[in-house]
């Protein structure tokens, strides 16, 4: 719904940009935290579980990633529910969530 926004701000961001910086940080900074406290609370799995903290900033830049690139995905002929379907399972498997089949 924002993409067009989201890619002025993304763009200034990397071209070093302070302003714009701190404007994406904020604007993404509710999501980066809830997906914190999710991951807090996670089952714990395997000897190195995943830190919190790391795996939101790792799971945001995905989301904000995919949401950038999406219409090219689409376009190379992913289909738009088989993308969600993906970015579902892999944020239910971060939250140690056995995802529905």
């Amino acid at each position: 719904r924002n993409g067009e926004i989201m890619r002025v701000i993304d763009h200034a961001a990397l071209e070093g940009d302070q302003r714009f910086r701190s404007l994406r940080t904020w604007l993404l900074n509710g999501l980066f935290v809830a997906l914190a406290e999710v991951l807090e609370e996670a089952p714990r799995r395997g000897p190195a579980p995943l830190d919190a903290v790391a795996g939101a900033g790792l799971l945001v830049s995905m989301l904000s990633h995919v949401a950038a690139h999406r219409a090219g995905l689409v376009e190379s002929g992913i289909e738009d529910e088989v993308l969600r379907a993906n970015l579902r399972r892999v944020l239910l498997w971060a939250a140690g969530v056995a995802p529905r089949a």
